[in-house]
């Protein structure tokens, strides 16, 4: 679950969404750790590069998602 909503976000990184709108979807979750999990997940991806090809762009997405995935799972999580 946490890797796709990781694969979601990073694609809003990558396509120029600025971060505040990203910020406004996560924190109308109703589960606070839900919040405070997508909060940082944004803020994860706004600290990597943006990249200006279709390629890169869509390689940073899948090595983002998988590195949330893999950091949840190892974590006991979704």
């Amino acid at each position: 679950m946490m890797g796709r909503f990781a694969e979601e976000t990073m694609k809003a990184r990558q396509h120029g969404i600025p971060l505040q709108k990203v910020l406004d979807i996560a924190a109308k979750s109703d589960v606070e750790i839900m919040r405070k999990a997508l909060r940082a997940m944004a803020i994860e991806a706004w600290n990597q590069s943006r990249y200006g090809t279709e390629e890169m762009q869509d390689r940073a997405i899948g090595e983002f998602r998988d590195q949330v995935q893999v950091t949840c799972l190892q974590q006991g999580g979704l």
